[in-house]
């Protein structure tokens, strides 16, 4: 006896095995019955997706070059109180930071 696991659906027989080939002719005609209209919308919706992922991709684009903007314009004055600090712990350091950051 063949566990149920292994046996075939009952609407196909052992001998009915269906290629990816038959299978898509079998639903051809049904696809081209769709009429105009379903396929109109479908079109129309699929480019409203399309354009709020370009959309979306480039709002993440603009937020993340204010990002940018911002931290470039906040690194010289973080740069500089690295380096103060830097000379108050290493005081023997100082005159050779110096040429280094000029201030």
């Amino acid at each position: 006896m063949v566990p149920v696991s292994l046996q075939q659906p009952p609407w196909r027989k052992r001998n009915e095995q269906i290629g990816i080939i038959a299978l898509a002719a079998q639903f051809a005609p049904a696809i081209f019955r769709v009429r105009s209209g379903t396929w109109l919308a479908l079109a129309i919706g699929m480019a409203g997706v399309l354009a709020l992922l370009i959309w979306g991709a480039l709002s993440i684009a603009a937020w993340l070059w204010g990002q940018t903007q911002a931290l470039t314009a906040a690194a010289p004055e973080a740069a500089r109180t690295v380096i103060a600090e830097v000379e108050n712990t290493v005081p023997a350091r100082a005159k050779g930071s110096a040429k280094f950051c000029p201030r």
